[in-house]
């Protein structure tokens, strides 16, 4: 065998176009009228006293078919695992001052950005 660094690199036609175009946007959904960033998501989830018993399981040990609570760039989150290994969901904890703004309650089946859903 010859040496790899000898091997010469074929780009065909559409690949050579790919590289020239900027990469596509991401899709993201959103909700209407609900702009709201993430410290103050941080704030409103550690004033709310209705979510304290979540905080209490954040690092708990794993119950099979129970939801764990964790935390990402402190802002709580729920993942969840269906009866298949494959159904898991990680969602977005909302605090009860935010489920209020702007009819998200209305509309919490259809939020979702990328694989994270909204929890009541």
């Amino acid at each position: 065998m010859w040496p790899l660094k000898n091997a010469l690199q074929y780009k065909h036609r559409a690949m050579v176009a790919n590289e020239k175009k900027p990469p596509k946007p991401l899709k993201v959904n959103s909700v209407t009228g609900w702009d709201v960033g993430p410290d103050e998501i941080k704030a409103n989830q550690k004033e709310d006293d209705s979510l304290k018993k979540y905080w209490d399981l954040v690092g708990k040990p794993v119950v099979v078919g129970k939801p764990q609570f964790f935390l990402k760039k402190g802002i709580l989150y729920r993942k969840y695992s269906g009866k298949k290994d494959t159904d898991e969901k990680i969602q977005l904890v909302v605090p009860t001052k935010l489920r209020q703004k702007s009819g998200l309650i209305s509309t919490r089946h259809s939020v979702s950005w990328s694989q994270r859903t909204v929890i009541f």
